[in-house]
């Protein structure tokens, strides 16, 4: 059951990454070249908004049934509104250190990467952990666990959007954009799986009616 867990966790963030980024892409982009404070933060609202609804949802879903007590419309609500909150925080900084139609430098790539995923994966992790905390004991280590994903995520794409700009045409671009984004939300989702798999019981009646952990037999 725990490896089935990480495989689905994983196949979640990797299809809902794809999704959820691909969907809000272009009206996100507009925003972010726009240059202005307001546009940024409304295209970082409408990318998180998208990417909590596609992937919290399914999330939640899988932790409902891991967990007994967690609702998955919960998490898919904090998702969003974590995911949305984080983007509308980073998406003027990322529009600052890398403008749109330039080509930073790798210092400028990977600062940004880590400037932007770790306060991005920091804010969903928290607010996930509202929900995931009530049931679970000691999982305030899985905010941590999010911002690292989060980062190792936004340094997957710095790094491959740095050696694929340019180097396509524009259809093969799409499919290199879209394949970028699935590695991406699996490396993420595998190092959020395999964390969560070690945190969570094995079963939903591994969790009592007051929220703590039953002894394993």
């Amino acid at each position: 059951m725990r490896d089935r867990f990480v495989l689905r966790w994983v196949v979640v963030g990797t299809i809902g990454t794809v999704l959820g980024l691909g969907a809000a892409g272009f009206i996100g982009l507009m925003g972010l070249a726009a240059g202005s404070f307001s546009a940024a933060v409304t295209a970082g609202i409408m990318f998180g908004l998208a990417i909590g609804v596609t992937i919290g949802l399914a999330q939640g879903l899988l932790l409902s049934g891991r967990v007994e007590g967690i609702s998955s419309t919960r998490w898919a609500v904090y998702t969003s509104a974590g995911a949305a909150l984080a983007w509308a925080v980073v998406a003027y900084p990322i529009g600052q250190l890398a403008d749109i139609g330039a080509d930073p430098g790798w210092t400028a790539r990977v600062l940004g990467a880590i400037v932007v995923g770790l306060p991005a994966g920091g804010i969903v992790g928290f607010v996930q952990w509202r929900e995931l905390g009530r049931v679970v004991p000691d999982s305030w280590t899985s905010i941590v666990i999010q911002a690292f994903a989060w980062m190792i995520g936004a340094l997957i794409l710095v790094v491959a959007d740095g050696l694929l700009r340019d180097q396509a045409a524009e259809i093969t671009a799409v499919g290199l954009a879209a394949l970028t984004l699935a590695v991406a939300g699996a490396v993420v989702g595998l190092i959020q799986g395999i964390a969560l798999n070690r945190m969570l019981p094995s079963a939903a009646h591994e969790i009592t009616a007051k929220g703590r952990m039953a002894p394993m037999p």
